[in-house]
């Protein structure tokens, strides 16, 4: 018998270094309570979620590391327009399965292939749009969901 739409359940951290958002009570529906947090601060975390079913005190726990979202430190580099170059991004926190994009709607530039060297690195090769002084941007995105964007990472020069 667990926990009903009667029941509330409190979701807090009990160790670690990590930290999270999020926590609090919820109310359980049809015997399950949800809580989403989010990562903080990199580190293990430990949650308890805690309830009281039918006068007995109950808990669980969950375990768990908060990984640090990747960071883009390369300058702003330049390809000669209408050509194609490849192009090293620099960082860290890169995760193997690591997706690299170009959004759209900026300056033309076309990601033709990328692939990750290391945690620090990915090689990107990049079609540069026929203008001159076009830019992109650049976003690097994890596995786990951590992402990071370089604003104005790319240039269309002469």
């Amino acid at each position: 018998s667990g926990a009903d739409a009667t029941d509330s359940v409190t979701f807090s951290k009990t160790a670690g270094s990590g930290t999270v958002t999020g926590l609090g009570a919820s109310a359980a529906v049809a015997g399950v309570a949800t809580d989403t947090v989010t990562g903080a601060l990199a580190g293990p975390v430990t949650l308890q979620a805690a309830a009281t079913v039918n006068g007995t005190a109950r808990t669980s726990t969950l375990g768990f590391t908060v990984t640090a979202a990747p960071t883009i430190t390369s300058p702003q580099q330049t390809v000669t327009k209408g050509t194609s170059a490849t192009l090293t991004i620099t960082g860290s926190g890169f995760q193997s399965g690591v997706v690299v994009t170009i959004p759209t709607g900026g300056g033309g530039f076309i990601l033709n292939s990328f692939s990750l060297v290391d945690a620090s690195h990915i090689s990107i090769n990049v079609t540069a749009p026929p203008g001159n002084n076009k830019v992109d941007n650049i976003v690097v995105t994890n596995p786990d969901g951590g992402a990071a964007t370089s604003t104005a990472a790319l240039k269309s020069i002469n």
